[in-house]
Order: structure tokens, then sequence, then C-alpha cells
């Protein structure tokens, strides 16, 4: 998309991803080439919202799984479901 032929290819202007934090984005990110999630209260939501957003189906999936989370976490990560159809 952003290489060959495209039009973005030729875009100088830079490109803006709406509603994914920079953290969440590069969380994200690392997930996908390591495999690795380390996750905080303070990132959980910009986590789930850029793998919604970017579709990223493991990670979403690894979110219905997770096992010793702090009950104050239990009641944001359901939130964030119910936000991302994650039941």
């Amino acid at each position: 998309m952003f290489s060959g032929s495209f039009k973005e290819s030729t875009q100088e202007d830079p490109i803006v991803l709406q509603d994914i934090s920079f953290y969440g984005l590069c969380i994200v990110i690392e997930n996908i080439y390591s495999g690795r999630l380390e996750l905080s209260l303070t990132t959980v939501h910009d986590v789930l919202a850029a793998a919604h957003l970017l579709q990223v189906c493991s990670l979403l999936e690894s979110f219905k799984t997770v096992d010793d989370v702090p009950v104050l976490a239990v009641t944001e990560l359901l939130h964030d479901a119910l936000i991302y159809e994650l039941h």
C-alpha cells in the first residue's frame, strides 16, 4: 500500500491513524513480531482499541483467556470487552 504503484507511495503528507494511541500501536506491533504481550491498567484500553481497529484477531482472542488479572482490572476488561464485542 505504501510502496509500488499505489497513490500512497508518493504521498508526502504523514499518514494519520485515527483512534489509535502511540502506545497501543507500539504494543500491538511488538505482539505481532514477538508474540509477547505486556499490559498494564493504563495501556489495556489502548491496546484493545488498536487491535480492534487493525483487526489483529490473534491478539483480540488472547484477551478472552487472560488469567491472573487483578480484580480492579476485571471491571475495565469487561467494559472494554463489551465495547469491542469480545464475548
